[in-house]
């Protein structure tokens, strides 16, 4: 799975190419950082979705509580994301703003 240092920003916008049985097979995992501007970003911890979860996706934003680190925080927070099966709209959209292409 790959790993993105994205900082501070938010509003990002990733297209993930695979099957649906690899969903099924293993989730998504994602694993929550702090964002330090000196020194190391810190895990907050993760989120963990299932290939049903994300197969079911229609684009409504979702919360998802923050699974924090053993012996760490109480609350870690929560991660808000939007997942849907992407578009060729999606697909060109971030091939114009990138400009270089997504199937390369």
């Amino acid at each position: 799975q790959p790993q993105s240092q994205l900082g501070p920003e938010h509003r990002n916008t990733f297209l993930l190419a695979c099957e649906a049985q690899e969903l099924f097979d293993t989730g998504l995992t994602f694993k929550v950082k702090d964002w330090d501007l000196v020194g190391g970003d810190d895990p907050l911890g993760k989120v963990i979705l299932g290939g049903d979860d994300l197969c079911d996706e229609v684009g409504e934003l979702r919360e998802y509580k923050i699974i924090p680190p053993k012996g760490t925080f109480k609350d870690a927070g929560t991660l808000t994301i939007r997942c849907r099966r992407a578009t060729r709209a999606d697909y060109e959209s971030l091939r114009n703003k990138e400009k270089k292409s997504l199937f390369d």
